[in-house]
C-alpha cells in the first residue's frame, strides 16, 4: 500500500458552483489546501465503499433516497425496485421535504449482495438528488465485542474507541433493549 509520501498529480475538471461548495466546506473545516480536501474526500469514498468487496455476509443497513417526486417516471421507478425488494426492506420512512422534494429512509437487511444490487438499481437512475447506504456487518470483530468498552449513553451500542473509558465502571454501556429487541431490527 502506498503511503501519503507517494503523491500523484492529477487534473480535475469541475462545475463552477461545486467548486466554490468544496472551497466553503474546506475553510469551515480548517484545511490549508484542496489538496488535503481531495485526499480526505477520496478516503471517506474508498471507506465507504469497502464493504462492496465482501458482500458475502449478512448485513443491515440505512438506505436514504432523497428525489424529486413530480418526475413521475422517475417516482415509478423508485417505488418499482423498492416494491422488488421488499424482502431486504424492514422498516421506511417518506417525508416530503419540500414541495418537490421526497426523502425516503429505508431500514435494509439481508445478504450483501442483495444489498448491493438494491442500491445498484436506484444508483442507475441518474435523476436521483442522492442515495446513501450505510452499512455494517452483523457480528462485531472479536476484538471489539467486549461491553466493557461500550460508550456509556451511546445507544446503539456501537464501539467508540476514542471515547470509551474502561477503567471507569460508570462509563460502560450496558444495553436496555433484550436480546429479541435486536433479533426484530
Amino acid at each position: 500500500m502506498q503511503g501519503d509520501d507517494d503523491l500523484s498529480r492529477i487534473g480535475v475538471s469541475l462545475p463552477e458552483h461545486l467548486l466554490g461548495e468544496f472551497d466553503e466546506i474546506l475553510k469551515c473545516r480548517g484545511y490549508t489546501s484542496r489538496s488535503e480536501g481531495i485526499r480526505d474526500a477520496i478516503r471517506i469514498y474508498n471507506t465507504n465503499d469497502q464493504w462492496r468487496t465482501d458482500t458475502a455476509d449478512e448485513r443491515k443497513g440505512v438506505l436514504t433516497v432523497i428525489y424529486d417526486f413530480r418526475n413521475q417516471h422517475l417516482l415509478f421507478s423508485v417505488h418499482d425496485i423498492l416494491l422488488n425488494r421488499q424482502d431486504l426492506i424492514r422498516s421506511s420512512l417518506r417525508r416530503y421535504i419540500s414541495k418537490n422534494r421526497c426523502l425516503e429512509i429505508l431500514l435494509v437487511q439481508g445478504g450483501g449482495t442483495q444489498i448491493k444490487e438494491l442500491l445498484d438499481h436506484l444508483m442507475a437512475l441518474k435523476a436521483l438528488e442522492m442515495v446513501k447506504l450505510t452499512v455494517i456487518p452483523l457480528e462485531l470483530p472479536v476484538d471489539r465485542q467486549d461491553p466493557a468498552r461500550y460508550r456509556r449513553g451511546n445507544v446503539a451500542g456501537l464501539y467508540d474507541p476514542v471515547h470509551s473509558d474502561t477503567t471507569n465502571p460508570e462509563s460502560t454501556y450496558s444495553p436496555v433493549a433484550s436480546e429479541s429487541d435486536h433479533q426484530r431490527m
